[in-house]
């Protein structure tokens, strides 16, 4: 049980300060990483050597991270991401046997589903904000399906207001750019500057609407979502899925 502990401590740490630095910057050292994959697969190796892993647990952990890596070199999602993936299915492969957590799913499926309804929470807050400001969504010359998914991936602003902002991009500005999502190496000052340059240039006023998303601090979401796991376990997850099944039943 205490290799559980030290999984358990390794891999919050590990995450919240690889948080901090992704909440602040957007940016995590690579080498912060190397202490916990180490220990990682060191305890992972000696649990295996012992008998005390399941190989079925590390294995589709290990698929589901594979996933992720791909993911990051299709240009998907970042490297960070696919570190922490790799982080958690090296360190919770499978459910620690804590006293106090129930765990019957694969650690990084519920962690991942935690960060999914998180993110479900802030499209609601896009679609939300966009019902609310129907004039810069008619404001938008794009076509219906852009517009959809505009409504759900990106808030309106001002470009004043955009102009102070972090870490938010454009997806939409009258007259000069209209796209689904951005590009994951893209530098949200540079698209301040662009911003400030077109309004000094007369091309844009700082009263228009522009549609820009934020750029979500992905492994902070999953720090927060290791820390409501070691509390609760995958218990919302297996309520939920019960309450499906009588549903259908």
């Amino acid at each position: 049980m205490w290799l559980d502990y030290l999984r358990a401590a390794v891999l919050l740490v590990t995450l919240a300060v690889a948080g901090l630095y992704d909440w602040r910057y957007r940016e995590i050292p690579v080498r912060l990483w190397a202490p916990a994959l180490i220990i990682g697969v060191a305890i992972d190796g000696y649990c295996y050597l012992s008998s005390c892993l399941s190989v079925a647990y590390l294995g589709f952990s290990g698929a589901i991270a594979g996933v992720v890596a791909i993911m990051a070199f299709l240009g998907a999602v970042g490297g960070a991401d696919m570190l922490a993936s790799i982080a958690i299915a090296v360190l919770l492969p499978e459910p620690p046997a804590l006293p106090w957590l129930r765990g019957v799913l694969p650690p990084i499926v519920t962690l991942l589903l935690y960060y999914g309804v998180a993110s479900l929470a802030l499209v609601l807050r896009n679609v939300v904000a966009n019902l609310l400001s129907p004039e810069a969504v008619r404001s938008v010359n794009a076509p219906l399906s852009r517009k959809f998914l505009l409504l759900i991936s990106a808030r309106p602003m001002r470009v004043s207001d955009f102009l102070r902002t972090r870490f938010y991009y454009p997806l939409y500005v009258p007259r000069v750019l209209s796209r689904a999502m951005f590009g994951i190496e893209e530098d949200d000052a540079v698209w301040r500057e662009r911003l400030r340059r077109m309004v000094s240039d007369g091309v844009l006023n700082p009263d228009d609407f522009v549609l820009a998303t934020w750029g979500i601090p992905t492994v902070t979401m999953l720090a927060v979502s290791l820390a409501l796991y070691l509390v609760v376990g995958d218990l919302p997850v297996l309520k939920v899925l019960e309450l499906l099944l009588r549903t259908r039943l």
